[in-house]
């Protein structure tokens, strides 16, 4: 997302969603007055030349990536497990074969998985296969609301395994999919 991408006189976001489609979201007045106060204090203070008009920028002043934004998060939910008293591990691949060797390989070990599927929610049969071998309790994570979505996107092949779905909270699914496991689990890690 660029800088103007922004405008903060009419609370309008400007951003790229699935399939590129440009879509314009609306933002509250909470949101408007950080984000006002990020670009005009913090933004100019951190943004280097480099930048090339990101909104938000890392450390050294550049467009943040992929990997930083994944690693935040990651640094977050780590910080939330600890305070929940449970250990975590993450992974994430695009391909289907390395995530279901990652979970029959982690299956002895775990004590349950908080799973985000993609694509693979609506076709993926042999990671329903792995799940339902791990015999883990499963919580089934969807950054988008996937019941708001194309018919085909709304079937899980994996839904009748969870205890629970969350679906359309963005990365916070992950945290309330930890607080609901670490409950679930009775506090064993």
């Amino acid at each position: 997302m660029n800088v103007d991408s922004v405008n903060l006189a009419t609370r309008e976001v400007r951003v790229i969603g699935k399939g590129s489609k440009e879509r314009v979201a609306l933002i509250g007045e909470s949101a408007k007055d950080a984000l006002s106060a990020y670009m005009s204090e913090v933004r100019p203070e951190v943004a280097s030349i480099d930048a090339d008009g990101a909104l938000f920028v890392n450390r050294y002043g550049k467009r943040l990536s992929q990997r930083s934004i994944q690693k935040s998060i990651e640094d977050a939910l780590q910080k939330l497990a600890q305070e929940l008293g449970l250990e975590v591990e993450f992974f994430q691949s695009n391909h289907e074969g390395k995530i279901v060797d990652f979970i029959q390989g982690a299956a002895d070990g775990a004590d349950g998985l908080v799973v985000n599927a993609g694509a693979l929610t609506h076709y993926g049969l042999s990671l329903r296969d792995a799940l339902t071998d791990s015999r883990l309790p499963i919580v089934e994570v969807h950054l988008s609301n996937i019941h708001a979505r194309d018919e085909f996107r709304r079937h899980s092949v994996i839904a009748d395994l969870a205890v629970g779905q969350i679906a359309g909270l963005g990365w916070r699914g992950y945290k309330y999919a930890l607080d609901f496991l670490a409950e679930h689990l009775g506090g064993r890690s």
